[in-house]
């Protein structure tokens, strides 16, 4: 699988298709979980399934070759055992555990039986990484919180003239590139905020700023990394988060 340049492994979560059954190329075979994003594994070339190289839950890793591809052969996946819904419905019938006419997986019903067990839930990759990266934040950085009341209302004129426009440029105006953009300033002033210690004597002064940024996401708080605010505009901070 091809993955961003940050990233060198991740877990394979689901096979999207079957042995002996038919692919096209670019067709979506897989999903691998990384520590920031889930990844498509498309197929590079059409043809037949033949073989997984990789099993759900494996540690699968840059260039690794995931699954065989016949592209000689030609197979009707609808006859093939154990194929995937996506076969017309009046040859296929729907899975145990999904509704017949939409094909959505049914949850069961869960009945509290007052007992005291306990289940087990691994930890996706994304969520494993926001803890380690909280602890290490809790164990290298002084906490503190500060509440300070701005006047947001020059920038919210310049966000009601310019919203429009920067999105048709694939920009979506919003507040974070503002305030990204006002702590780089205030870093630029004061730089002992952007210094480090080293090996426990030394204080390292940074000439450049990286800040990293919190953003929400489906499956949990992310914290992307912005490089060289210094030299970045608002809109150009916006497009480096999004």
């Amino acid at each position: 699988p091809q993955m961003a340049d940050s990233l060198i492994e991740g877990t394979l979560k689901y096979w999207s298709k079957s042995i002996r059954d038919h692919v096209d190329a670019d067709e979506e075979l897989a999903s691998i979980e990384t520590d920031k994003i889930d990844i498509p594994v498309t197929a590079p070339k059409a043809g037949v399934i033949t073989e997984y190289l990789a099993s759900k839950e494996d540690t699968v890793t840059v260039g690794q070759d995931l699954i065989k591809i016949d592209t000689e052969s030609k197979f009707d996946s609808c006859s093939a055992p154990g194929a995937p819904s996506s076969c017309p419905p009046s040859s296929c019938p729907p899975s145990p555990g999904f509704l017949s006419s939409t094909n959505l997986p049914v949850t069961p019903m869960v009945r509290t039986t007052g007992s005291r067990e306990e289940r087990r839930v691994k930890i996706c990759r994304m969520r494993l990484r926001i803890a380690e990266r909280l602890k290490l934040l809790q164990n290298t950085a002084a906490a503190l919180t500060t509440f300070n009341e701005v006047d947001m209302a020059s920038f919210l004129e310049f966000w009601r003239l310019y919203e429009d426009e920067t999105l048709k440029k694939g920009v979506k105006l919003g507040f974070m590139g503002a305030f990204a953009r006002a702590c780089t300033l205030m870093i630029r002033d004061i730089p002992t905020i952007n210094a480090s210690i080293e090996n426990d004597d030394t204080i390292v002064y940074h000439d450049y700023i990286y800040l990293s940024v919190a953003v929400a996401t489906e499956k949990g708080l992310v914290t992307p990394d912005v490089h060289n605010t210094e030299l970045l505009d608002i809109l150009s901070i916006e497009s480096k988060i999004s």
